[in-house]
């Protein structure tokens, strides 16, 4: 019989497969053949060298960022953590002077060395005007988690000096993360206990405006910025186009109730069609703005929400370009809610991982990463139905030399595991937990009822009633991407953490975490199976006859380049990809039919595989 249990305890269903078993496999001839297709591609991979001098002199930059900016405050504003912060500013950079003023100019040259700046290099080449690109429709850009900044309207009095300055964004946010990190924590956490998860007593974070609030997340590292200048040299201006920023920590039913975001958006859309020739809009999101967007489409035409009636999408939208689209959610938000980790820093770091801890501990990001109600939207949805029962999930390898994917967390100390179905029902049972699941649902049947806990799940909620609208859904595809954890029972009061001693390589499994194909940050399956098979396949969650067209872009990263290139397929990196730029361009030029269903992967065969 399956054992089960609480997650925390590590009792779930019974497996066999455990740490020991798991480096004692050794594949058969037919084994290692079919594994030299995986989804890494290691010969355009910069040189591991590179990639760890790379990370340790991001760490020190960054504490070093925020050193000289503080420098330059008043000594009043600094406080007891600091002394802490230069100990491990020491330990990592012994022979540092940090305390050196020309240390800006410095770190403003290593970004240019590193490739993260904003040159050509990194951001792919120029539009060609000959290609017929031009202003047609307006646009709309919604970016997805972490992406649009967040200033301080009202703090404590740690956070007196900052006031209109970025908690999350610009080297504002190094500074304060690094030499004032509680109360840097203080202000991003939100406040679970009133039950709205919306603003702590006594502050105010609220997004920041224009296109600036997303083109960088800080100086040097580019989100939305290539995309802007290419929109920009084909004569775009902010007459013409419109940066929806929100605060991406919120429930998404919360960007409406506390700061009106849906209607704003509303708002724009109409005002831009207005004064563009009635040239309807097209939405372009990234990430988990392709989420919050089902929602708004949802909400927008809903007499619970934006009343704009049954035809208002099929009147303003002209198409929505979802780039890195997690549809059905990414595992990868699990680690962070339930043990507060990030598997990738974890990798990175290695032996500096317990100095970090140290630094910014696990209890510290548990804390703020399970009060952010936008983290629900990105669980995966569908259940075992889409991600796998504990015999076969649709994306499993040819060849399982571990366990299907669809024990989505295993427990190599006893042998038992969990299925999506289980962890789900675990944090929406949860008393810490349950918040985070509460305003959205998670299943996999569609119904008519106009549930706002559904709006953003493409699985239980129908897409609008507009024959006249596209979906072009663009992603990269050939990168690892996590998919499935070995867990450990935690320590103290940590209740569980990965188990950072799993390793097999040929199962791609690394340091806990099994990987997939992907963008590096969605699965596959997430990131296509809506657009190749549901949406078009299936009348009762496409009831108008959408248009799907469905892009993918294969991850082939510059040597050298920290950002891949012109020709990456990463999650953030592909906003800098040249032939996806010039994809949007075709669409906002009203040339969208220059953009054709290009499928690379296997995702036609999977998606045959959900029985759905």
């Amino acid at each position: 019989m399956h054992k089960r249990g609480a997650v925390g305890d590590g009792k779930a269903r019974s497996d066999t497969s455990n740490a020991a078993v798991l480096n004692q496999q050794k594949g058969t001839p037919r084994q290692k053949q079919t594994l030299q297709h995986t989804t890494r591609n290691p010969d355009k991979r910069p040189p591991v060298a590179v990639l760890v001098t790379a990370c340790v002199i991001g760490v020190v930059v960054g504490m070093s960022v925020g050193y000289s900016v503080w420098a330059m405050d008043d000594s009043n504003n600094r406080n007891a953590t600091d002394s802490s912060v230069f100990r491990l500013i020491t330990q990592l950079a012994p022979g540092l002077n940090v305390s050196n003023s020309s240390l800006i100019g410095n770190i403003s040259s290593l970004v240019e060395l590193l490739g993260l700046s904003n040159g050509n290099s990194s951001k792919g080449v120029q539009p060609k005007l000959t290609d017929g690109y031009h202003v047609h429709h307006p646009v709309v850009m919604i970016p997805g988690l972490c992406c649009s900044g967040l200033e301080l309207w009202q703090g404590k009095s740690c956070a007196a000096s900052t006031f209109r300055q970025r908690m999350w964004g610009t080297v504002s946010m190094m500074h304060q993360f690094v030499l004032q990190t509680s109360c840097w924590a203080e202000h991003m956490t939100l406040d679970p206990s009133s039950g709205e998860e919306i603003d702590p007593p006594g502050i105010k974070l609220r997004p920041s405006t224009g296109m600036a609030a997303s083109d960088y997340v800080v100086p040097g590292y580019w989100v939305w910025a290539p995309l802007i200048e290419h929109l920009a040299t084909v004569g775009y201006d902010t007459n013409t186009m419109f940066m929806f920023a929100y605060d991406w920590r919120l429930h998404f039913e919360n960007v409406e109730k506390r700061d009106h975001g849906f209607s704003r958006l509303k708002s724009e859309v109409e005002m831009l069609q207005s004064t563009n020739e009635d040239h309807k809009v097209v939405l372009i999101t990234h990430s988990m703005g392709a989420n919050i967007l089902l929602h708004f489409l949802k909400w927008v035409e809903s007499p619970l929400g934006g009343r704009g009636g049954p035809t208002w999408v099929n009147d303003h939208v002209q198409s929505v370009v979802a780039i890195g689209p997690p549809w059905l959610g990414s595992p990868k938000v699990i680690p962070p809610i339930l043990s507060g980790e990030m598997s990738e820093a974890t990798r990175i770091l290695g032996p500096l991982t317990v100095m970090f801890d140290k630094f910014f501990s696990k209890q510290q990001r548990m804390q703020l990463f399970r009060s952010w109600g936008s983290l629900g939207s990105l669980l995966p949805r569908g259940g075992n139905t889409i991600w796998g029962n504990e015999k076969l999930s649709a994306d499993d390898p040819a060849v399982i030399l571990n366990s299907t994917l669809g024990k989505i967390i295993r427990y190599d100390h006893n042998g038992s595991y969990l299925l999506m179905d289980d962890l789900i029902k675990w944090i929406d049972t949860d008393p810490v937990l349950h918040h985070i699941t509460s305003r959205y649902s998670y299943g996999a049947s569609v119904t008519a009822e106009d549930d706002p806990h559904k709006w953003s799940n493409p699985l239980e909620s129908p897409l609008p009633n507009a024959n006249n609208l596209t979906i072009y859904c663009l992603y990269g595809v050939g990168k690892g991407t996590e998919r499935a954890y070995h867990y450990t029972p935690g320590r103290g009061t940590e209740r569980t953490s990965l188990n950072l001693g799993v390793n097999l390589p040929k199962a791609d499994i690394s340091a806990g975490v099994q990987s997939t194909d992907g963008d590096g940050t969605v699965p596959l399956i997430s990131l296509g199976y809506m657009c190749v098979e549901a949406w078009p396949n299936n009348p009762k969650l496409n009831p108008g006859g959408v248009q799907t067209v469905t892009k993918e872009y294969k991850h082939l990263p510059a040597t050298l380049s920290l950002r891949g290139g012109k020709d990456t397929g990463d999650h953030v990196d592909i906003m800098g990809n040249s032939h996806l730029m010039d994809d949007v361009l075709h669409i906002v030029s009203g040339q969208g039919n220059k953009v054709e269903t290009t499928i690379l992967s296997n995702i036609k065969e999977m998606s045959k595989k959900i029985p759905l």
